[in-house]
């Protein structure tokens, strides 16, 4: 993904959070700490990483608010 994203190409990861409550979400950089690098070089390439907040019910689920995570 970093290399389409420095040849041009709009790149995008998203975390969809589906639960009520939750607006920001960060790696766990204690357990996973490539994961964390490997977001934050994406990030540097270009890429862009949000974040879709939801409202969850019993039958439904809504996306409430988009946000860039990093």
């Amino acid at each position: 993904m970093c290399t389409a994203a420095k040849e041009g190409y709009h790149c995008t990861i998203a975390f969809v959070i589906q639960m009520n409550g939750i607006h920001r979400v960060f790696p766990n950089e204690a357990k996973q700490p490539e994961f964390k690098e490997a977001l934050v070089q994406a990030a540097k390439a270009g890429v862009q990483i949000v974040c879709y907040s939801c409202h969850v019910e019993a039958e439904s689920i809504k996306i409430t608010a988009v946000t860039r995570c990093m």
